[in-house]
């Protein structure tokens, strides 16, 4: 589907193979000189087909065309090696650009997995299926590192680059200040809150910087969310602060898990509300769930961080429990 926003400006849906998202959005700009396409979509085929169909229908001319990429995540820029031309310019963060060096270790993952809860022989059952983890696109692509307030003038908007930490560490949204649009990526989604990137790092909290994130872009004066999924809407400030009563809301959820014992981010995951879109735990692909343990892992961080839940290694786990004392564990003020 083709939707067009603005003169200059239409939206994209590119199909998502095998994912409840179903769909993910890219935004195709028309300039004069040159075009600019946030984001592309995943490397399948059918998303290929989609995204051909839409530029072939836009008369967009990859030739002239440059990418701005939010973030390192399959669905957003699996298609850009493919779309790429020899003088496009590829647009990213710094940070992004940095984890590509641990996309590119797909055992750090394993690792990761096992020691929140997985067992060896799920990971060596399904080790295929971290291929796609392992996804990047080619060094090669002229990349071109953006950071806070820089900007991309093209089709008549002044596009300032805004960094959102939290879904991934180099997350990165765009702002144009005269027509009020916001193009958020997946830093804030209409339907669902944005799982937070999950590999540990020295100095990297992806709540605490997720919900500074989401401070920082209340105060634009946007008047129209474009998001990297889902339909664009307005009223962003309302839409943040649900987000951010779900991730206390979530908080607190953990804390009341652990009242009667020591768990596991696996066991924890796997017991909360809302974190099952299938049937049953059970029928969650391996991967989906190391996504939601992950998700879980920076909750924990947070509250470890506050004070409210510390963490044990116990043979090659990690075991978290609680410091509240309270039957509801809700967290100290």
């Amino acid at each position: 589907m083709i939707e067009q926003i603005i003169a200059n400006i239409y939206r994209v849906e590119i199909p998502i193979p095998g994912n409840p998202l179903g769909t993910s959005n890219s935004y195709l700009v028309k300039g004069h000189n040159r075009n600019l396409i946030i984001d592309t979509g995943l490397g399948e085929p059918e998303s290929m087909e989609a995204m051909t169909a839409a530029l072939r229908q836009l008369g967009i001319d990859l030739a002239a065309t440059d990418f701005f990429i939010t973030h390192l995540h399959p669905d957003h820029f699996g298609l850009v090696s493919a779309l790429v031309g020899d003088t496009a310019r590829v647009y990213l963060n710094q940070r992004e650009m940095d984890w590509l060096d641990v996309a590119d270790r797909p055992d750090d993952f394993v690792c990761f997995a096992r020691s929140h809860g997985f067992s060896d022989k799920e990971l060596t059952m399904a080790s295929p299926k971290f291929s796609v983890l392992a996804t990047s696109p080619r060094r090669d692509l002229g990349f071109r590192m953006l950071k806070e307030n820089d900007a991309i003038d093209v089709g008549g908007m002044h596009l300032r680059c805004i960094e959102t930490p939290g879904h991934t560490r180099g997350h990165l949204c765009l702002f144009e200040p005269t027509m009020k649009i916001f193009l958020a990526g997946d830093h804030v989604l209409p339907a669902t809150s944005p799982v937070l990137e999950f590999m540990e790092s020295e100095g990297w909290e992806p709540l605490r910087d997720y919900m500074a994130s989401l401070d920082k872009v209340r105060g634009l004066d946007a008047e129209l969310v474009l998001p990297g999924h889902g339909n664009p809407f307005p009223g962003h400030r309302d839409r943040i602060d649900e987000l951010k009563a779900h991730h206390e809301r979530k908080l607190n959820e953990i804390l009341s898990l652990m009242q009667d014992g020591r768990k596991t981010a696996l066991q924890l995951a796997s017991l909360m509300n809302g974190t099952v879109r299938n049937d049953s735990w059970d029928t969650v692909p391996l991967l989906g769930k190391i996504i939601m343990v992950g998700d879980t892992v920076a909750h924990l961080s947070y509250l470890e961080t506050n004070g409210d839940v510390r963490s044990q290694v116990a043979g090659d786990q990690v075991i978290y429990y609680s410091l509240v004392e309270s039957n509801h564990g809700n967290r100290r003020a």
